[in-house]
């Protein structure tokens, strides 16, 4: 034990040794007087190592995680300068002189690696180098190493993630607006691994900086036109502005959209009395599943500088629908020897209203960074399912409703040079309606209240190591029709940050969250869905606990390799059939134990000039636990590439992307099948001087092996086999986008371009 601890503390100095210290002055080249607040940063081999701002005399003293080996000091209004010595630069710089020199808006002042790492985020500097070219933020982001960017959609993959949440000013935005932001504005970008607090759970949050010192207007209409084999058309109209004054920036996005989509859909289902209904066969020549929809989505946003460091910003959202979903069948009825045939089919009709409003405030109260989320939604849906099979018909019409009040609070503060504080607390209440208006009786009714409570110590004894920990608290108490839950537990959870190259870091990180059943999964409301089976909520579904561990490596210009295993204790997600008294059979939900195993492989590569390709492989094993201790367990196999080339002669880009999708893994009483693929082409040009751009996408199915889609469940006393064609994500079907990039505007105060943006006057 004790050549242990010995060998632990040489292993402790030896990393705290690694640390180096830099001093100097800065002055006026003509006055020959110290300049306060001037810019210092150090580098080695283009890393950025440390930097600081001088005194009020000029002088400045920084510590590095690593030797530096060339100094970039700049000021407004002054020449910038640069010292390079490859061996190492001297612990004394001495005086430091910088002469006058006017600085260019656009003058990119620092060269090299602009990218910032720490155990938890990545920070990139966005120079106008990087937005030469670019007419939207979508656009600028595939600039970026390891971003991928669909042309058609605007959907992004980041390092082989795909589950992305995507903020502007910290504060989440829809897609439609953050992706297309005019480049000029964008500052800076941060991607937050593994965040905590309100999006506890979910993997990746890319936040667009803005620069709050931009004044003028955006505006970007677009139109999306699709078509494709037996009319999958659809049809999207909408567009972003943007208005900045002052300390106030206002913006409106709006859509709408129409779309109809016909796939081909069949079952099988066997009953333990010698019954039997079956439709017709996949044939996706011949559709009998129509689905038709109508959506309109309008938000609202404000954001207003109060001071220096603080901001106040205000949104509302609301999102209308109105679907009509509906299946035909041509059924083959076996009931003990005797034949039958006949049509039935199956409809959904619904109306559903969502109105969201935020009130968000971001602010440093000296060393303490501050962060408050107060949120308000309101949902409601009203749904009538109908079933009809010979002469027979059943008819479900409801009205459901959420009220959703919630509330974060994080705060974060260095407590030393090596020590930082973070902790986060939310609040959610939550109440559920769900009433059957064919008898006006209440079917489920819930009131809900969460809390969430974590607070994690971080120590960084050099730039280059992080290592994280702390203590999770999770409180769920629900009153509802069936009675009460509660659920309260605690947990502990740690990270860590490693860069033991300049090319290779390494993160890990173990955590535990919650995951909460929606409305459909618990309300007590049925429906039918043929003569022998209902389809119902469980009112006494549990939340469910993700133990969630991953690490990390990444080699810059060559690899991303992630490992992901979680286990989903209490899952709640999948369907689950049980036989009544009455002999008919029920589709519901049921809380069951999930484990998953995960590999992701991706890489961004340019294979010559202006072609690049990236690809991102993943590997996931399934293990459900079910009744009775039985084990099942199943695969997924994905791989997507994608090329991007540019033909400069024609001022036209081209992007060639392939999906596959390959998976074989359980249900909680069966197995999920699916084998699809498809291929994608994109064209894309600017045109106007960048003001107008138009792609062109056509996409087809393109399987390796056999298509199929569907599940299967074999139970003693019911036995079902469904497929689908899928037609509506693989297509065939071509697509026609124009956007119009519309602007005026510019900074009003000359910066940096640097990660000390606060230098200006």
């Amino acid at each position: 034990m004790r050549k242990l601890f010995l060998l632990c503390l040489i292993m402790l100095i030896s990393v705290t040794t690694m640390a180096e210290g830099y001093s100097g002055k800065i002055i006026s080249g003509n006055k020959l007087q110290g300049l306060a607040d001037a810019t210092i940063q150090l580098f080695n081999n283009n890393v950025f190592v440390g930097g600081c701002k001088s005194k009020t005399d000029g002088s400045f003293s920084v510590n590095t995680s690593q030797k530096a080996t060339r100094i970039s000091v700049s000021y407004v209004g002054l020449e910038s300068y640069t010292r390079k010595d490859s061996l190492g630069l001297p612990e004394n710089l001495g005086v430091i002189a910088l002469s006058t020199h006017n600085v260019g808006l656009k003058e990119v002042t620092v060269t090299g690696t602009l990218k910032q790492e720490t155990y938890n985020k990545d920070i990139y500097l966005i120079t106008d180098s990087m937005r030469k070219g670019t007419a939207s933020s979508g656009q600028l982001l595939e600039k970026i190493p390891g971003f991928l960017r669909d042309w058609e959609n605007d959907k992004l993959r980041v390092n082989g993630e795909e589950d992305i949440v995507l903020l502007v000013n910290d504060v989440e935005k829809s897609s439609d607006y953050a992706m297309r932001i005019n480049p000029k504005r964008v500052k800076k970008v941060e991607i937050t691994y593994n965040p905590t607090g309100k999006y506890e759970g979910r993997r990746m949050l890319l936040n667009l900086s803005l620069f709050d010192d931009y004044i003028g207007w955006d505006f970007v209409p677009y139109t999306n036109l699709q078509y494709g084999k037996n009319n999958m058309n659809q049809e999207t109209v909408g567009g972003s502005y943007t208005y900045s004054v002052n300390k106030l920036s206002f913006n409106i996005t709006s859509a709408f959209s129409n779309v109809v989509n016909k796939e081909s859909d069949s079952f099988t289902r066997m009953y333990a009395d010698n019954y039997e209904r079956s439709s017709q066969e996949v044939d996706s020549g011949n559709p009998n599943k129509i689905g038709k929809k109508l959506g309109y989505d309008i938000s609202l946003g404000a954001e207003y500088q109060l001071a220096k460091g603080h901001s106040l910003s205000f949104q509302t959202k609301g999102t209308f629908n109105q679907s009509l979903d509906s299946t035909m069948y041509f059924i083959t009825e076996k009931d003990n020897g005797n034949v039958a045939q006949y049509e039935q089919w199956n409809r959904d009709k619904y109306y559903s209203n969502d109105y969201n409003v935020g009130l968000f405030y971001r602010g440093s109260l000296g060393k303490l960074y501050v962060s408050s989320d107060l949120t308000y939604d309101y949902y409601n849906v009203r749904e009538k399912r109908t079933y009809w099979s010979n002469s027979n018909l059943s008819e479900t019409p409801t009205l459901g409703n959420k009220n959703y009040v919630f509330y974060d609070l994080s705060i974060s503060r260095p407590l030393s040079k090596h020590f930082d504080f973070y902790a986060d607390y939310n609040l959610a209440w939550r109440k559920y309606n769900d009433t059957d208006r064919n008898t006006d009786e209440l079917k489920y009714w819930s009131k809900n209240i969460r809390h969430f409570m974590l607070a994690m110590l971080t120590w960084h004894p050099v730039g280059s190591f992080y290592v994280s920990g702390g203590a999770l608290w999770l409180g769920n108490s629900d009153d509802n029709n069936v009675g009460h839950i509660a659920n309260y537990s605690w947990s502990p959870m740690g990270r860590l940050f490693y860069k033991p190259w300049r090319i290779v870091t390494i993160r890990s990180n173990f955590h535990i969250s919650a995951m909460y059943p929606n409305l459909d999964q618990l309300t007590a409301t049925e429906y039918q869905i043929d003569s022998k089976m209902i389809h119902g909520g469980n009112p006494l579904l549990k939340s469910s606990r993700l133990i969630y561990l991953d690490a990390t490596m990444s080699i810059d210009k060559l690899f991303n390799i992630i490992f992901v295993n979680f286990y989903n204790k209490d899952m709640n997600e999948s369907l689950y059939y049980s036989l009544l008294p009455t002999g008919m059979v029920k589709e519901s939900y049921k809380n069951a134990d999930w484990h998953r195993m995960m590999f992701i492989l991706s890489g961004d590569y340019k294979l010559f000039k202006d072609c690049n390709l990236g690809v991102n492989l993943s590997y996931f094993h399934d293990v459900a636990s079910v009744e009775e201790g039985i084990k099942r367990k199943g695969d997924i196999w994905k791989m997507y590439m994608q090329a991007r080339y540019k033909i400069s002669p024609l001022k036209l880009n081209v992007q060639a992307s392939y999906d596959l999708n390959y998976a074989t893994t359980p249900t909680l009483q069966g197995k999920y099948t699916k084998h699809l693929g498809y291929a994608k082409i994109v064209l894309n040009r600017l045109f106007s001087n960048g003001k107008l751009e138009g792609t062109l996408t056509a996409t087809m199915p393109a399987n390796i092996g056999k298509r199929k889609f569907g599940y299967e469940y074999h139970l003693p006393y019911f036995t079902t086999v469904t497929n689908s064609s899928r037609n509506s994500t693989y297509g065939p079907y071509v697509v026609l986008g124009v956007k119009m990039f519309l602007h005026g505007g510019k900074q009003v105060r000359m910066r940096q371009n640097s990660f000390n943006v606060d230098a200006e006057k």
